[in-house]
């Protein structure tokens, strides 16, 4: 991951919620992990991205085909989208720890700071509703159990996110949260065939919660329901939404489970 570019793709539906006197636009917004330029249909790449390219060529899409990423990897680049600042404003430079890695395992060591503000932050102040589901990869979200010093716990909700259910670093793409609890429900065929497994975190009544269940199915599929879900709440109370939805699509070899290899 740390090695490839990572260029994102932004998607917004404007679809329009009344609030007060005002029509305040309702924004989606989707981003596809360490995908290159030329990786999409639309610009005659090899992956086959099939919705992409119908949304590309779609009179009522804007195209901007200059919209360059905050920095070369993924924590810089999803710090400057949230807060519209360059990676050096913040202390961002690199990929960011996850999943209780020691401060030495990981090239970053910096988490988002709180006193960053972002595009959340800003669209509450104007009585949005905010949702982040999918890969935040900007801290950790609870103090590390070996008893290192990092500083300091950044999740989403203390950046802004009313709802979120979120990864601190990449996730397998084939069958998520898988938890490690048994070999069978572990993805392997990554990272020199060793297991790799991430979580999902929440917050339940206040709480932080480690979501240790597995899950059936495909992971961008789980990210897509739990967002339709969030935009229907927000459509029955007429409330305009933000949803940022980065997917741990791209970032991971899409691998057979175990259970399924033969």
């Amino acid at each position: 991951m740390f090695w490839l570019l990572a260029l994102y793709v932004f998607i917004s539906l404007p679809l329009t919620c009344r609030s007060g006197d005002h029509s305040l636009p309702n924004i989606v917004f989707a981003m596809a992990d360490d995908y290159g330029w030329g990786d999409t249909g639309y610009n005659n790449g090899t992956a086959l991205t099939p919705n992409l390219d119908a949304m590309a060529r779609s009179q009522h899409t804007l195209l901007l085909e200059r919209y360059y990423s905050g920095g070369p990897v993924c924590s810089p680049t999803r710090g400057t989208v949230l807060t519209g600042r360059n990676h050096n404003r913040y202390c961002v430079w690199t990929a960011n720890s996850g999943n209780n890695r020691p401060d030495f395992a990981v090239p970053e060591r910096m988490p988002l700071p709180t006193s960053e503000f972002t595009v959340a932050e800003a669209l509450k102040k104007k009585g949005y509703t905010t949702a982040l589901f999918g890969k935040w990869h900007l801290g950790d979200f609870k103090k590390l159990a070996n008893g290192n010093k990092k500083w300091p716990v950044s999740h989403p909700g203390m950046h802004g996110f009313d709802v979120w259910w979120g990864t601190e670093r990449s996730a397998p793409t084939a069958r998520l949260n898988c938890g490690c609890f048994n070999e069978s429900y572990c993805i392997t065929g990554h990272y020199n065939e060793q297991f790799t497994c991430n979580n999902y975190w929440t917050v339940d009544k206040g709480n932080l919660q480690n979501y240790t269940e597995p899950e059936p199915g495909d992971d961008s599929e789980f990210l897509a329901n739990q967002t339709q879900t969030f935009v229907k709440q927000a459509v029955e109370k007429k409330v305009p939404f933000f949803v940022y939805l980065p997917f741990h699509t791209g970032t991971l070899c899409c691998v057979v489970i175990v259970l399924f290899m033969h």
